[in-house]
């Protein structure tokens, strides 16, 4: 190693000590090595094409920062290819049955649950369900087993904020009272307990729950809950369960809620 200044140099020496961080030296050798290194890479045909954009290296990356508005928008990118097609960007799309949106929201999920659900009620009108002549009870079963599996199918998957169940458990509320052919201004509450339906905010509550259960008994769905136990994530499953655990502990009515108690290990939440 040795130090130039101006047209002076100075001898040869060895060293094995690095340069202290923070001192006047530090920036100037780093950015000759990184200046180097970065010349070489860009002469190379590696890294990453987007359109006629070729990305190599990403230097001092931990010092961009973004806006908000950059942040949802990156104009930078370009439509994507693959083997010769181009990918269609779309603003949401189905998988398993599931509409997930770009803004990772469950809005559009339950808009077409509610479509479906309108479907459902069509189909058992030819037995009566729509009439004063089925008995409330039998009303309340077919809702059950038929339509409310409908409006519910695949929410367990989806972060659901307090105004997604508020409005998931209204719109219930209004899809049972107009099969009783009652004014949708009564309160649903004594309506679900006298037809024997489950509240929708425990239901939901259960099919979280059964969830959470089910993905500790796959090895490799374990694990990944296992990783997020060790990080706090925002609206996350284990966030989720966080939550309803804390607010009201999941009663042991049954084998399956049994076996959630023994997997269950809690990060914030203490019995």
């Amino acid at each position: 190693m040795l130090f130039m200044n101006g047209d002076e140099c100075s001898s040869l020496f060895d060293t094995k000590v690095g340069v202290r961080q923070g001192g006047a030296i530090s920036p100037k050798l780093f950015a000759i090595f990184l200046e180097e290194l970065i010349t070489l890479v860009e002469d190379c045909h590696v890294g990453l094409k987007l359109g006629k954009q070729k990305i190599d290296v990403v230097a001092y990356a931990d010092h961009i920062q973004r806006n908000a508005a950059e942040a949802r928008e990156d104009i930078w990118q370009s439509n994507l290819t693959l083997d010769g097609s181009k990918i269609e960007k779309v603003s949401s799309m189905r998988y398993l049955g599931a509409e997930i949106s770009e803004d990772d929201r469950v809005n559009n999920h339950i808009d077409k649950r509610k479509r479906l659900v309108q479907q459902a009620v069509n189909k058992l009108k030819v037995i009566g369900l729509l009439t004063p002549y089925l008995h409330p009870i039998m009303k309340g079963q077919l809702y059950k087993t038929y339509i409310r599996s409908t409006l519910l199918y695949g929410l367990e998957t989806f972060y659901l904020k307090s105004s997604d169940i508020i409005y998931i458990k209204r719109f219930e509320g209004n899809t049972v009272k107009r099969l009783m052919d009652i004014p949708t201004r009564c309160k649903s509450n004594n309506l679900f307990l006298a037809l024997k339906i489950e509240p929708t905010r425990i239901k939901l509550q259960t099919i979280k729950i059964d969830f959470y259960t089910r993905l500790n008994e796959n090895q490799l769905t374990k694990e990944l809950l296992t990783n997020l136990e060790k990080v706090n994530v925002k609206d996350d499953l284990v966030s989720e369960i966080y939550e309803i655990t804390g607010k009201t502990w999941y009663k042991c009515d049954n084998l399956r809620s049994m076996r959630f108690q023994e997997i269950f290990n809690p990060r914030h939440f203490e019995m």
